[in-house]
């Protein structure tokens, strides 16, 4: 399934901190169901055969411990990001339907948080050649034009270092864009029209706004933990469905701030007047977040809205259920482990159908 596409449905403004850290560990299970209630044969294309696979480093460990049906291979996107293809078949006939379950492990590490002197903060000409080459360049969903460099340039004449630039970024935006969510997501032209967005629209705006002044940035999506969380809602006109227990989706900016590397910057803290905060106290460090995809030079918006317009108009219907599962740390998830959340799983989700027949049916 093309995960990625999923992820704005629960996107979250976040508080300071949630709280913790240290080491945690998780049982993530994601249940796929599809169904063709059209009159033609929906073809699948190998994008949405694939799974995500994560993103693995010194902080956070994923290893997919099930998968049905199987694993075939596994490849790399045009981002680098690990996917696995699915041995599911290449179409829906009108009135079937097929189902994939995936389980997962995911340890996390709570990252140290940098100490950001802005006396020591670099400028331009600081950051490597290979990396402005590589993440300054102007894409379909970070599309540099004159209004977003003129706006760039205009937000930041007075910074002469690049922690001052992004910093001046940071405030302009949380300044000037409001919180809002949408089903599709937006291109930064789009959010400065509309004036609002949510997570992953304002971090679109401020990568491009880095960019346009040579300044590597890209796009980060990763799942949380959000302890006694349950949701489901209806979207893509009834035709999608997401079910989620103790888990959400989140974007943020990823920027290259000399002299401390790659840093998260999170525009959607809740009561952060600080822009500094948005930098060195970012939720990304706590261990609650598992980082999924990056984004950089995919059409990452137009993709979403493309599979959005095809699941409408192709009689597609798709239901993804997910949860997260806390482990108790140094825990070996075993195959009987594995079996009892599938239970758990297959009970929460015949008890929300039954809820909803009943609501019907009142």
């Amino acid at each position: 399934m093309r995960g990625r596409l999923f992820l704005l449905l629960i996107l979250l403004v976040f508080p300071t901190s949630l709280g913790g850290g240290g080491e945690h560990q998780y049982l993530y299970a994601a249940v796929y169901t599809l169904e063709n209630r059209g009159s033609q044969p929906i073809k699948l294309s190998e994008d949405d055969r694939s799974i995500p696979l994560f993103w693995s480093s010194k902080y956070q460990r994923v290893e997919v411990l099930n998968s049905t049906p199987g694993i075939v291979r596994q490849y790399l996107d045009d981002d680098g990001n690990p996917l696995a293809f699915v041995d599911l078949p290449s179409e829906i006939p009108p009135g079937g339907n097929l189902t994939l379950r995936v389980y997962y492990s995911i340890k996390l590490r709570e990252r140290p948080k940098p100490r950001i002197d802005p006396e020591k903060a670099g400028g331009l000409n600081e950051i490597p050649e290979e990396l402005v080459d590589e993440f300054c360049i102007s894409t379909e969903t970070f599309k540099i034009d004159d209004e977003i460099r003129r706006l760039a340039e205009e937000i930041t004449q007075n910074e002469s270092t690049v922690l001052g630039m992004v910093l001046s970024l940071v405030k302009w935006v949380k300044d000037h864009i409001y919180y809002g969510s949408g089903e599709v997501p937006k291109y930064p032209q789009e959010t400065l029209r509309d004036g609002f967005g949510d997570c992953d629209d304002q971090a679109i705006l401020l990568i491009t706004l880095c960019r346009a002044l040579g300044i590597p940035a890209l796009l980060q999506l990763g799942c949380v933990y959000i302890k006694n969380y349950e949701g489901s809602r209806f979207v893509w006109e009834g035709h999608l469905e997401l079910i989620q227990r103790n888990i959400g989706w989140h974007g943020w900016a990823l920027v290259y701030i000399p002299p401390w590397g790659w840093l998260p910057v999170d525009l959607t803290l809740k009561t952060v007047s600080d822009p500094m905060k948005c930098i060195a106290e970012t939720p990304e460090y706590g261990g609650y977040i598992a980082v999924c995809y990056n984004i950089s030079r995919s059409d990452y918006v137009g993709a979403s809205r493309e599979e959005r317009e095809y699941t409408i108009n192709s009689g597609l219907y798709f239901t993804l259920h997910e949860e997260l599962i806390p482990q108790r740390r140094g825990t070996i998830i075993k195959p009987q482990i594995i079996a009892l959340a599938i239970a758990a799983v297959a009970v929460f989700l015949i008890l929300i159908l039954k809820e909803r027949e009943r609501l019907l049916t009142a």
